[in-house]
Parts: structure tokens; C-alpha cells; sequence
């Protein structure tokens, strides 16, 4: 059931309660920082990478759990993640804000959504382009790569009208799921 329920997450379905605990993910183990961020509590870069792909549903109080960048910043903005050692990356995955935690999507497009962005790795020293994206209307964007990183950029360079969000980054370096997921604590 476990390894199911990680598939089932990693392909942006709501299992309510759990968070993404893959194993193969490399994102959690980085250190992420942004060129900006909106000052909240609870929209710092870290939780872009914490699992959890959704925020709860209909609560006031809350946390978003997902990176936004200062409203006031200028474009494009940035989330990035430091590796401590090399990582032979095979697969990025962006979990991008749809803006269903306020009910039903906006139309034609959310404001929330990244239009267009760039990831970039840092290969050998050098920012090398490893995919990017223009008119994006995806909340969830597979990006199939292959190259040796130290550190990863997503760079948002457009969204349909809000500031940049992302909610979630999974950066992979071989297939497969752990097989037991992490219960989200009350509050988080």
C-alpha cells in the first residue's frame, strides 16, 4: 500500500494525511534558497521541497507549504537547490500552485500558475539549460534529464498573474519508492 500511495503522490493525486517520502528523491536533502520570498511563515523556499503537495483544504489557518516569491519582486525569480556532493540527475519533477486550495480552479488559467521558467543545473562549474517551458498550463511539469548537477534553478520568468509559486520540487536520480509514507503531524 505504501509504495502505491508514493506512485499515487508522485504523480500529483491527493492522498490526505500523507506526505511524498521517496526515497529516490533528492530534493529534501539539498539546501534550497530563493531570490526572494514573501515574507509569511509559511511560504518559505523550504517547503518546496517538504512533501507535501498540497495544503490542507479549508482551513484558515493553514500553511500554504509551498515557496512564493515576494509579490513586489520584480521577474524573473528563483527557488535553488544546493547539493552537497554531485548527483546524477535523471528526472525533475515541479509541483506548481493551481490555486485549488481556495476551491474550484480559476478559468481560463490560475494567476497562481508558472507561464513560463527555465530549469537550469549546474554542471561542471557552469548554468546549463536542462529544460524549460513556455505557456505552461501544467500544475504538475515531468522533465526528463540527464547530466551530473551540484545544484538545481528553477527560474520563473512569467506566470498568468500572481507572484511566482511553487509547491513542491523532486529531483531524481534513479527509479523507485519507498514503501512507507510519513503520516503529516497535526498542524503541519
Amino acid at each position: 500500500i505504501g509504495e502505491l500511495q508514493m506512485r499515487l503522490l508522485r504523480d500529483d493525486l491527493f492522498i490526505y494525511g500523507i506526505r511524498y517520502d521517496d526515497s529516490a528523491n533528492l530534493a529534501p536533502r539539498a539546501k534550497v534558497t530563493a531570490t526572494s520570498a514573501n515574507g509569511a511563515a509559511d511560504t518559505k523556499p523550504e517547503y518546496a521541497v517538504d512533501g507535501v503537495l498540497r495544503p490542507p483544504l479549508r482551513r484558515k489557518d493553514a500553511c500554504t507549504y509551498a515557496w512564493q516569491a515576494d509579490p513586489g519582486a520584480a521577474l524573473p525569480q528563483e527557488l535553488r537547490l544546493d547539493f552537497a556532493c554531485p548527483v546524477d540527475v535523471r528526472e525533475i519533477r515541479l509541483v506548481f500552485d493551481s490555486g485549488l486550495s481556495g476551491g474550484a480552479p480559476e478559468r481560463p488559467r490560475p494567476r497562481t500558475l508558472a507561464k513560463d521558467y527555465a530549469v537550469l543545473g549546474l554542471v561542471g562549474g557552469e548554468w546549463k539549460t536542462l529544460a524549460e517551458a513556455k505557456d505552461n498550463c501544467r500544475r504538475l511539469a515531468v522533465h526528463p534529464v540527464r547530466g551530473t548537477v551540484t545544484a538545481v534553478r528553477i527560474r520563473i520568468d512569467a506566470t498568468w498573474g500572481f507572484e511566482p509559486r511553487i509547491q513542491e520540487v523532486m529531483v531524481f536520480a534513479k527509479e523507485s519508492v519507498s514503501a512507507k509514507p510519513r503520516e503529516r503531524k497535526q498542524g503541519t
